[in-house]
């Protein structure tokens, strides 16, 4: 699937939120409830924060 310009800088910014989603429910989850949250849990919400972040990085760049 070939993604014009525009499709690029839309599905950049929407991984770069889920990326920001994913930070806050780490940081957040893990004052709230320290306890609940594991760290397998973390770890991989961490991966996914890097994952979605690495593509909306490379996303964006693409387009210049």
């Amino acid at each position: 699937m070939k993604l014009d310009r525009n499709q690029r800088k839309e599905l950049s910014k929407i991984f770069l939120n889920l990326c920001q989603a994913i930070f806050i429910a780490l940081i957040i989850g893990r004052i709230a409830t320290p306890g609940k949250i594991t760290v397998l849990a973390f770890i991989f919400g961490l991966i996914f924060f890097i994952v979605f972040l690495v593509f909306g990085i490379l996303l964006s760049k693409k387009e210049e």
